[in-house]
């Protein structure tokens, strides 16, 4: 029975500020690390293709990689999955996210040809590109994101509903500013290969920090409070 004797609270019931802004600064990196993606990727595809940037191929790579990414989050972060489990789940999400991101920079060229011998041109092979490329790091982004979603709502479970507008409002935010910073700052000094190498460095920052965390120890007593029975209903 959760300790708090509310349903799907498994992971948290104390928590905690400094907890919760972690989990949003987490948040904000990723958001704004797969919004780097999008501008970068259409270019490298152009590359790797021969073609113009593909801004609508790249921007639906990453949306179908973020819509099967927080699906599967959901499925990581389920009611039996323990806070240990739970981190270490999420930190291999982003270290996915990270690994393929440096893949997505550096292997254009090489898949592009594979699928030119392959006989795929133009459109076709753009877009097959784009799925190979960007949709591994846009699923992992996405998987993380639902993890530290949950995370973030077993903090507050009487506040469910500030605490998930809160994270999704930090998701989004830094979705804006990876878009800003991408086409002021990144591109032009760094060019696409570098803006990509980047994410990847963010997302293996993420994975070091959660894969280091320790979950929080109970209180004496398994967390039961002052004057209940932690093995009777309450």
């Amino acid at each position: 029975m959760p300790r708090d004797g509310l349903p799907d609270d498994n992971l948290s019931v104390g928590g905690s500020r400094l907890r919760l802004g972690l989990y949003a600064v987490a948040l904000a990196c990723g958001g704004a690390a797969v919004a780097v993606l999008a501008a970068p990727g259409g270019i490298v595809l152009a590359g790797g293709a021969g073609g113009s940037p593909a801004w609508p191929l790249s921007a639906t790579a990453l949306l179908l990689g973020l819509t099967g990414g927080v699906w599967l989050g959901g499925r990581l972060s389920g009611p039996l999955a323990t806070l240990p489990i739970t981190l270490r789940r999420l930190a291999a999400t982003f270290g996915a996210a990270a690994l393929t991101s440096v893949t997505a920079a550096l292997l254009p060229m090489a898949a592009a040809a594979l699928l030119a011998e392959a006989g795929l041109e133009g459109e076709a092979r753009m877009l097959v590109l784009a799925l190979l490329l960007l949709l591994p790091p846009a699923l992992a982004a996405g998987a993380a994101v639902a993890v530290l979603l949950k995370l973030a709502v077993d903090e507050r479970p009487l506040a469910r509903g500030p605490a998930l507008g809160t994270m999704l409002a930090c998701a989004a935010g830094g979705g804006g500013l990876g878009l800003l910073l991408a086409d002021t700052l990144l591109l032009p000094r760094m060019g696409p290969v570098g803006a990509l190498t980047g994410t990847s460095v963010v997302f293996a920052t993420l994975a070091l920090m959660f894969a280091i965390a320790e979950p929080r120890q109970p209180p004496p007593g398994g967390g039961a409070r002052p004057g209940s029975r932690p093995d009777g209903p309450r």
